[in-house]
């Protein structure tokens, strides 16, 4: 039952009913005449009202909307400075403080995209022919490959690309200074959006792949060749398991080597990877991806195997190796001693001075808790309200500096010999030590350690309260000079210092024994190296990375292993290799095995991936290069009989307005006018032989016109299927130029002439020859036509094409786009994903 309330007089209750839009109205009320009044007939005023006008809170919400301004808005300064606070989500500028980063190792690169991010960084990209991305990185990525795969949501084929030419690509993808290498050499720096944010893109692409846990395998094709060659099971070990070694180790086991092992002094792998490069730059899950990659190949780690002639269970040589039958060595260990100054003699980690090769693997073994299958339990190191001093200005100085504010440092600062101009750090690092607040002195060279002197009296261990300097400058020759009568002073509880490393051990370096040394930079002997092959003075011993003297970074490093692979590889099998020159095998997974074939009427395509009757197959030799890239089949150019030639100024293409402010690559649509093909029938008939012949397993389709003319049709026919094609298409639906010839879409707009023209032909071509109606999509109902098709006898149909319109017209009425002076404009046939939808309904 419904209760009413007492009103002025009679009310009249009805049930709740609901409202367009879905909105619920529950009893109403009105004032009626008496009560048999058969229904409310009038809301209440109030009611009518509320059914134009939106509710007080839905105006609320409209008031956050954009709306053309009537007035200028008058606001004091003093108001908006307070409010602004709400807002801003970067850090205020009057912020002198350090920002709150103790334990905090989460990702801190700017360069690391999401999804969102990648697809439109990756809508940027020229794919450039002659790119100077791939010119410029040490490892020859297929830059715009990966780039193109991601714009595509190919993650798989992004990272294959990657990791075919970089074992480490993520790692790379993370730490590379691409600003020095390939986003370097990018076309789009001098853009308003600046260079193409390549290492982000790689991060990106291999750290989707990785989400998908496939493992990387030996190419069947490669263990099948290499199965019964003896010079494949020859033993090789590789020192050290850096990016050096890692890249060598994925390079010789892709090429079928079985006795691949790796010699790792720590019980953690991985190198400076995992022992240098801090968790917030580079984490401990990347490295653990690139081991796992390489361990799927069969390859062997042996931690806890040092290189030294010191006294070890595990220690191994160049000699002991020989004698245990390896026939190749490579030496991709780093250098274990850090360089330092006669300033900092005798003191040590108590007095409170650490070196980076100190500090930073303390930092990652706390960070970095399990890396592969070796876990530490190590703890930060406590700077917990220390002033901590960093020298040097390069890329360890500053993963020193912000390595330190997140074991607790209050200040940091950065001081270094040279100025801000001459220092050459990678940009990349240096700006994040700034956004994170460490503080810089440039011109200032370390003169004397301040040491606590109440300590001394006190009998305890006298700890650092302070660094002295001296100033430096620069000639006008370029020459530096210091001034002694310049003296700064500053306190600091710690100094790190970061000044480079080398190889100084002389357990390593009689490790190395025969091999000829030679001192250079901080280090008293490393070997002799051809930078060409890698090869040290020994024939069977090889290097790469820090080692060679020559190679700085991770990337490099990655890529002397690669070098140095196919050396090795060139070496074990006395040059007799079933590769060409200087080329290895790619990154292979079970996804890369997987059948891709399919058969329609009939025919097996080896994948389903071809060329359309188009400006792409204008010519037999387009096909070709199709073929040898690997689509699956191809449609030739539509051809007719030489009375029916055309001249075709091909291709007449623009760029469609519905892509917005996009340009480039991934457009959304495009106009263009096309006709058949210029060529004879001739042409074509002796290019399907060619390629048939040199491509039996590719399907080849051959594309062909006439007017409505039985004889016409036939007579092509005949002459095309003399050439052994797979298959016939019949064009019937060519909206461009042909129509007016009674060719192309005339015919194909007339479901009775389509069915006579598959009939005539279908008849020449027999069962064994499948043809295929191409039937134009600027028809009422594609329906009748494909069964008028059906019914002719066609095997199959092609069911889209050009489809006719305009893309645009001005606000004046004249169409876009327009051609001459004159102005003059038609329709085109729009292509592209814009017609899309119009396939696939």
């Amino acid at each position: 039952m419904y209760r009413s309330r007492a009103v002025s007089s009679v009310l009249c209750v009805r049930p709740s009913f609901t409202l367009g839009c879905g909105i619920s109205r529950h009893v109403f009320r009105a004032k009626c005449g008496g009560p048999a009044c058969g229904g409310c007939r009038h809301l209440s005023a109030d009611y009518q009202k509320q059914l134009s006008r939106d509710s007080e809170k839905v105006q609320q919400i409209l008031q956050l909307q954009p709306r053309v301004s009537t007035a200028a808005t008058v606001r004091p300064t003093l108001e908006t400075r307070k409010d602004k606070k709400w807002w801003k989500r970067n850090a205020d500028k009057n912020i002198s403080t350090t920002p709150p980063l103790h334990f905090d190792f989460s990702d801190i690169k700017h360069t690391t995209l999401s999804e969102r991010g990648a697809l439109r960084e990756a809508s940027r990209c020229l794919r450039c022919a002659d790119a100077p991305c791939q010119h410029s990185c040490p490892t020859q990525l297929d830059v715009k490959a990966f780039i193109h795969n991601i714009s595509k949501r190919n993650y798989y084929g992004a990272a294959s690309v990657i990791l075919s030419d970089n074992p480490v690509g993520l790692t790379c993808g993370m730490v590379c200074p691409t600003s020095d290498l390939c986003a370097g050499g990018c076309n789009l720096a001098a853009t308003e959006e600046g260079a193409i944010n390549i290492g982000g893109l790689q991060q990106f692409a291999v750290e989707a792949f990785a989400r998908m846990n496939i493992p990387q395998i030996l190419d069947p094709k490669i263990a099948a060749q290499t199965k019964d060659d003896p010079n494949y099971y020859k033993k090789i070990a590789l020192i050290g398991c850096g990016p050096a070694s890692i890249s060598c180790a994925n390079y010789l086991a892709r090429l079928g080597y079985r006795n691949v092992h790796i010699f790792e002094k720590s019980t953690r792998e991985g190198g400076l990877s995992t022992t240098e490069i801090p968790q917030f730059r580079l984490p401990g899950s990347a490295v653990n991806f690139e081991i796992q990659m390489m361990k799927d190949l069969g390859v062997k780690v042996l931690p806890a195997n040092p290189f030294t002639t010191e006294q070890h269970a595990n220690a191994v040589t160049i000699k002991k190796l020989r004698d245990q039958g390896y026939k190749a060595i490579f030496l991709g260990l780093g250098f274990p001693n850090a360089h330092s100054t006669s300033v900092f003699e005798g003191l040590t980690p108590e007095h409170g001075y650490l070196t980076s090769k100190d500090f930073l693997p303390k930092v990652c073994a706390a960070s970095k808790t399990c890396v592969a299958s070796a876990c530490s339990k190590a703890k930060l190191p406590d700077l917990s309200g220390a002033r901590v001093l960093v020298l040097g200005a390069g890329d360890t100085a500053f993963d020193c500096a912000t390595s330190a504010l997140r074991c607790g440092a209050k200040r940091v600062t950065v001081s270094f010999r040279k100025g801000f101009t001459t220092i050459n750090p990678v940009p990349e690092e240096f700006e994040l030590a700034w956004q994170e607040k460490c503080e810089f002195l440039p011109f200032l060279e370390p003169q004397r350690v301040l040491l606590d002197e109440v300590s001394l009296s006190q009998g305890k261990k006298r700890r650092i309260v302070g660094m002295e300097f001296i100033r430096r400058d620069q000639n006008d020759d370029g020459s530096w000079t210091s001034d002694p009568d310049q003296v700064v002073k500053l306190k600091v509880d710690y100094i790190i210092t970061a000044y480079g490393a080398g190889l100084n051990d002389p357990h390593v370096m009689e490790a190395m024994k025969p091999l000829k040394l030679t001192s250079k930079g901080f280090s008293l002997g490393i070997p002799v190296v051809d930078l060409e092959t890698l090869r040290t003075s020994e024939p069977d011993v090889w290097c790469g990375g820090d080692l060679t003297g020559f190679s700085h970074t991770s990337v490099e490093a990655t890529n002397d292993g690669k070098t140095a692979a196919w050396s090795i590889h060139s070496a074990l099998t006395g040059g007799k290799t079933a590769f060409k020159e200087k080329v290895l095998p790619r990154f292979t997974t079970p996804v890369d095995l997987v059948d891709t074939s399919v058969s329609i009427c009939g025919l097996k395509f080896t994948n389903p991936f071809g060329l359309a009757s188009a400006p792409p197959t204008t010519s037999s030799a387009m096909i070709r290069r199709a073929f040898e890239a690997g689509w699956g089949f191809a449609v030739t150019k539509t051809f007719g009989l030489d009375k029916d030639l055309v001249t075709n100024v091909s291709p007449r293409i623009v760029r469609g307005p519905t892509g917005g402010h996009m340009f480039g690559p991934e457009q959304s649509g495009f106009c263009n006018i096309e006709l058949i093909s210029e060529k004879t029938a001739a042409y074509w008939c002796r290019s399907i032989e060619e390629l048939k012949r040199d491509f039996p397993e590719n399907i080849l389709i051959a594309s062909i016109m006439c007017k409505f003319d039985e004889n016409d049709w036939s007579h092509l026919a005949e002459m095309a299927l003399q050439a052994r094609p797979d298959a016939l298409e019949l064009n019937l639906s060519c909206p461009h130029g042909m129509g007016e010839r009674g060719m192309g879409m005339a015919c194909g707009q007339d479901s009775s002439m389509v069915r006579f023209i598959c009939k005539w032909v279908k008849a020449v071509a027999g069962p064994g020859t499948p043809v295929f109606a191409k039937l134009t999509p600027n028809v009422t109902n594609i329906v009748d036509i494909a069964r008028a098709a059906q019914e002719g006898g066609a095997d199959g149909v092609t069911v889209i094409n050009t489809v006719s319109g305009i893309m645009k017209f001005h606000s004046d009425a004249t169409p876009w786009p327009r051609i001459g002076k004159e102005g003059r404009g038609t329709y085109g046939g729009l292509s592209g994903n814009l017609i899309r939808p119009m396939a696939l309904k």
